[in-house]
């Protein structure tokens, strides 16, 4: 398993993939460091095996989030059209006033409504100084932005990047691109807000994935973050949407949202 990723090349995996290799790290290499490491504040203070389940079956007792959508969400949905709920057939209105009693119920038709998918690569990454504060608003901010979106009509697809060098002034060595959600699939609030959000993905997950990738612990030869933005997809770098103050990620989340709406269907 060690070292099995060719270093340049751009990995696609499913969170099953993920996951299998995760488990892989605690029972073969329990001395590397994103297992071995006690958990303390910086990462998350969880152990590698807890971080691993939340992940994988979500975080129990997440906090309650600020903001389930981005302030004045009402700005991003142009259409509100509203639809009557009705069973069956309905009244012709016309018809029934002209006299045309027998003819006046219709089949009510509805038109199917089509949705613009947009393909979010978010980035999670960064210096060992980045604090839990700004992942966790950052986090809440991006799910509050997907929900925002989700209302105005489009179908999100969230990906998580992962993108690192062994060399500080180097290109990229490995990337990862990791589906967490399809387009049209209902988001696990819980799993996504300790991916995004939690530095325990980052500084215990990631890094064992990392450790994959290289082969060894990271203990013996820092890694540092890059940056990857796929062909065809909005990309969120690692540093944007990063802030102490909560709100400052919510209104960075708010403009990011608009912008993607206005640049809309390019992007779908």
């Amino acid at each position: 398993m060690a070292g099995q990723f060719k270093a340049g090349e751009i990995v696609n995996l499913s969170l099953p993939d993920v996951f299998s290799l995760l488990h892989k790290v605690e029972d073969k290499h329990p001395n590397w460091s994103s297992v071995s490491r006690p958990p303390y504040s910086w990462n998350g203070d969880l152990t590698y095996n807890q971080a691993l389940r939340f992940a994988e079956f979500g975080w129990p007792d997440a906090p309650q989030l600020g903001r389930i959508v981005v302030p004045n969400v009402h700005d991003l949905i142009q259409d509100q059209t509203c639809f009557y709920d009705v069973c069956g057939e309905v009244l012709d209105v016309p018809a029934y006033i002209s006299g045309s009693t027998p003819d006046c119920w219709i089949n009510y038709e509805d038109e199917p409504k089509t949705s613009n998918v947009i393909r979010l690569a978010v980035e999670i990454g960064g210096l060992g100084d980045v604090s839990a504060d700004s992942m966790k608003n950052r986090g809440e901010a991006i799910i509050a932005m997907i929900n925002s979106l989700e209302l105005a009509g489009h179908s999100i697809e969230l990906n998580i990047v992962r993108c690192f060098s062994e060399s500080r002034y180097g290109d990229a060595d490995y990337t990862f691109l990791i589906r967490v959600k399809d387009a049209g699939q209902v988001m696990d609030i819980q799993r996504v807000q300790f991916m995004l959000g939690h530095p325990a993905f980052y500084r215990r997950c990631l890094f064992g994935l990392s450790e994959i990738a290289k082969g060894s612990s990271m203990d013996k030869k820092n890694t540092w973050t890059r940056s990857y933005a796929p062909d065809g997809y909005v990309h969120i770098p690692h540093n944007c949407g990063r802030y102490e103050d909560s709100e400052d990620s919510m209104y960075w989340a708010k403009v990011f949202a608009e912008t993607i709406s206005e640049q809309e269907p390019a992007l779908a």
